[in-house]
């Protein structure tokens, strides 16, 4: 389809390792912020527009990234509603042989803790307005990141 001869679609969560997890089942009738659907609802979950009822879940095989095995990874963007740490972990071992850029949603997730564990791996930080870019320390386009920031 649109010929994305390089696109697998998956029926999977992502998390740190490969698990099943319960996600909660919204009333797709009813107009609703679904994209902001958390997986681990908790009492500080964002209202999407309706009530979730966490008995209503469908199970659903999580995985890693490093269980995919990719050959090769540039770029990982994450939008994973407050499971930003654990997709990165789940991807430890690809982050660090393949050194891809990372941009990562930061609104739910802790900040802290996401900050620590991307420059664990040798990355620089850098504002995206709700996201983070994330750039390994030894990639060139770093330097012309720099130099356009001062001009």
């Amino acid at each position: 389809m649109n010929n994305l001869f390089n696109v697998t679609v998956r029926w999977n969560a992502l998390a740190q390792e490969p698990t099943n997890i319960d996600i909660p089942v919204p009333d797709y009738l009813r107009p609703s912020s679904f994209g902001s659907l958390e997986m681990q609802y908790t009492d500080k979950s964002e209202d999407i527009g309706q009530r979730i009822d966490m008995t209503k879940c469908q199970s659903v095989q999580a995985i890693s990234v490093d269980s995919l095995n990719l050959p090769r990874l540039d770029f990982l963007k994450l939008d994973v509603e407050g499971m930003e740490a654990q997709v990165i972990l789940g991807a430890k071992d690809t982050i660090l042989r393949c050194k891809p850029i990372l941009q990562v949603e930061r609104l739910k997730g802790n900040q802290t803790t996401l900050v620590e564990l991307v420059k664990s791996f040798d990355y620089s930080l850098h504002d995206a307005g709700l996201n983070m870019l994330c750039i390994p320390n030894d990639d060139p386009i770093l330097k012309f990141l720099v130099k356009q920031h001062h001009e």
